[in-house]
């Protein structure tokens, strides 16, 4: 019967600091960010629209991958993306395929356009979306190969609750979460000190109670 009240006592002060560390730490673990350890889904997603200058024949490109569920002691960096897929639109004058959308196999270094596969580059990127070779698609071709190359290397902005805003020579937003079961460093922290008070409670109680003997009846 002892036992199970110090271990509902003791119970109880975990949960109670666990709640009170979490209120303190909140804007640490907003969601998304993966600002902690655990198990971690990752997906990305960039909307970005050409600002460059020469008239480009594309209007707006939209990359998107996702990362398999993995353990990560630190789940706020970005993970290693091994498939992007592309959804493009063509400004007009382009009736005959104004829009589509692409896979690009980043294991291969390859576009996967339907059932043909072929080298990942700006040549073959301006003959598979058939658009002009001119230096405005060029610049904007480079710019999603720079994306890719970045998916592929761990090399994107971190996670983040807010997302990102896109720079020259391009406009629009990207968006990076990392979702799953996660447990923040605060929480950590908290459970280690309740794990170490235990011994140390218990040790010095029973010192305690060996040291201080009762005085001898009068």
């Amino acid at each position: 019967m002892k036992i199970a009240f110090h271990a509902a006592i003791w119970l109880a002060v975990l949960i109670g600091g666990m709640q009170v560390v979490g209120t303190v730490f909140r804007r640490s673990s907003q969601g998304g960010t993966g600002n902690g350890a655990g198990f971690f889904d990752y997906s990305f997603q960039s909307h970005f629209f050409p600002s460059v200058e020469g008239d480009p024949s594309i209007s707006d490109i939209e990359l998107e991958g996702r990362a398999p569920r993995r353990f990560k002691v630190y789940g706020g960096v970005s993970p290693v993306y091994d498939q992007i897929s592309m959804k493009w639109s063509l400004n007009s004058g382009y009736e005959d395929r104004p829009e589509g959308r692409l896979l690009f196999d980043l294991d291969s270094d390859t576009i996967v356009d339907r059932d043909v596969r072929v080298p990942l580059d700006i040549e073959h990127l301006l003959a598979t979306l058939e658009i002009p070779d001119r230096p405005a698609n060029r610049l904007t071709l480079q710019y999603v190969l720079d994306v890719l190359e970045d998916c592929h290397t761990g090399q994107l902005p971190r996670p983040s609750h807010h997302g990102y805003t896109l720079q020259d020579p391009m406009s629009g937003r990207m968006r990076h979460v990392a979702m799953g079961f996660m447990v923040n460093y605060s929480i950590l922290t908290w459970v280690g000190i309740w794990i170490l008070a235990i011994p140390v409670f218990y040790t010095t109680k029973r010192i305690t109670s060996r040291t201080v003997q009762p005085l001898p009846a009068a």
